[in-house]
């Protein structure tokens, strides 16, 4: 994409700060479990090597974190 595309959009997630309710161990859809009350997994307010950070002890082969969050999508043409 250049930014002549996605000049304007927000395409970032919410902080880390915002909440682990904002932040999936799925796949970021509607319904699924999110970081909230989970053992091992924390909101850290100032970590000495990244100042506020999401920390997460990894449980599984593959530890998902994904954003509870919609990507805006704007209609692209392609003329030639």
């Amino acid at each position: 994409m250049n930014k002549a595309i996605t000049e304007g959009l927000a395409l970032m997630p919410e902080p880390f700060a915002a909440g682990l309710a904002n932040w999936s161990s799925a796949n970021g859809r509607p319904g699924d479990a999110s970081y909230t009350g989970v053992a091992g997994a924390a909101l850290v307010g100032n970590d000495q090597d990244f100042g506020g950070c999401f920390e997460v002890m990894k449980t599984t082969a593959t530890q998902r974190i994904r954003a509870f969050a919609q990507t805006p999508c704007a209609r692209i043409c392609i003329c030639g």
